[in-house]
């Protein structure tokens, strides 16, 4: 039973095959050569503009679609704005890429910059801008609430991260002593042998010595430009 359906199926198709062959023939005959390859490269501009089209909207929805189960997802202000620059990427930044390369294959020299100035290039700026904006009513939401939280612990919490940062501008200020010392100790703790902890305490005392060098280098330049920010001319 199963063979002779295949030969039907198999004869259907070198008959569909001859009848095509037939019509290109017979236009050919009727309109010319030129028409009929003019007329076939027309339809198979057609047929991949319509591919193109249809894959580019398929990625959109998609994309669409996974921004949006995101913001449903989402849990604080953070996570909202996100998926809203991410709705706003697919809806209105894709389309803009998209215009871009169109541009780019019409032979436009700057196809970035004329779609940037374009109106769907003012929409992405108007995206750009408000997605900014959130991002940062985000992070300063987050930060009262954090410093509504920990009101109560606030100081002990600034001094504890000021002596730090003193503490560790003065090892790094100190490097040509204190990295030696740190490298000793921990190649000491580690099992080292005498001859590498030597060779790495000399290392480290030459890459201290670097971050000496620069930790002095920046702290006279915020001075300068602190006091030259104020007005002070230091050099007459």
């Amino acid at each position: 039973m199963i063979l002779p359906v295949a030969g039907v199926t198999m004869e259907g198709r070198g008959r569909a095959l001859t009848n095509l062959l037939l019509a290109v023939i017979a236009g050919v005959l009727l309109f010319g050569r030129d028409a009929m390859l003019s007329g076939l490269t027309g339809f198979l501009l057609v047929a991949v503009a319509i591919a193109v089209i249809f894959g580019v909207l398929s990625l959109a929805l998609h994309l669409t679609g996974e921004a949006l189960q995101a913001f449903r997802e989402a849990k604080d202000l953070k996570d909202v704005v996100g998926a809203l620059f991410f709705v706003g990427f697919c809806c209105v930044g894709l389309p803009m890429m998209a215009y871009a390369g169109w541009l780019w294959l019409t032979g436009d020299p700057r196809p970035l910059v004329t779609a940037l100035k374009s109106g769907i290039g003012t929409v992405w700026a108007v995206v750009v801008v408000l997605s900014s904006a959130g991002f940062v009513a985000a992070g300063f939401y987050g930060a009262f609430r954090w410093t509504a939280r920990n009101r109560s612990d606030l100081p002990s919490i600034v001094g504890h991260r000021l002596r730090v940062i003193f503490w560790g501008y003065l090892e790094f200020l100190g490097g040509p002593v204190t990295f030696p010392k740190r490298e000793w100790r921990i190649r000491t703790e580690a099992g080292s042998s005498p001859a590498f902890r030597t060779v790495s305490v000399v290392f480290s005392s030459f890459i201290g010595l670097i971050v000496a060098m620069m930790t002095v280098l920046l702290t006279v330049s915020a001075v300068v430009w602190a006091l030259y920010g104020l007005g002070v001319t230091i050099i007459h």
